[in-house]
């Protein structure tokens, strides 16, 4: 993986975890994190699309039936989080956030090289730090069963299964 896709990856932790930090902690307040949290993922898949020179490769195929058994082990079984997502409000990040994600990680930085799937999940999972230990290695398995999907079918069903499986944690 070339050293300007790994910075790639490193653009969305750092553009939104300043943010979410003083959002959640400092002023205390879901509705301003969404918001800036949002505001952030669009900022760093622009940012992102910039430095890798990548086009986004969305289209159907047979992977698309891959999106229900990942929303389900997405759905499922996540360990908690300690932002916590029963809020409504929090619909348009969660929509924004897997599609950027998606988009960024494994449309944009995986490669074919041997070790970028793992490489790509270990970005991703850095994005969810202030979710907690168990919450980032979570986020690095699930890193690379999209990985391997993405790479065989294309980024949509890990869009598809990430939008969905956000949105429905909303209201389970």
């Amino acid at each position: 993986m070339k050293a300007s896709f790994i910075f790639a990856g490193a653009v969305l932790p750092l553009v939104t975890i300043p943010w979410e930090f003083l959002a959640y902690s400092y002023l205390r307040s879901l509705y301003i994190g969404g918001a800036l949290v949002t505001i952030g993922e669009i900022v760093a898949l622009i940012l992102v699309k910039l430095i890798t020179r990548r086009k986004t490769s969305l289209y159907i195929n047979s992977g698309v039936m891959l999106s229900i058994p990942l929303i389900l082990i997405m759905t499922l079984f996540p360990p908690p989080s300690p932002i916590g997502f029963r809020y409504p409000f929090l619909m348009f990040p969660a929509i924004t956030g897997g599609i950027c994600e998606e988009l960024i990680y494994r449309d944009c930085i995986l490669e074919k090289g041997r070790y970028d799937n793992y490489i790509q999940a270990i970005l991703w999972s850095f994005n969810h730090v202030l979710d907690g230990p168990t919450f980032v290695f979570y986020t690095f398995i699930i890193g690379i069963i999209l990985g391997l999907i993405a790479r065989r079918f294309g980024v949509l069903p890990c869009v598809i299964a990430h939008v969905t499986a956000n949105t429905l944690r909303i209201f389970l």
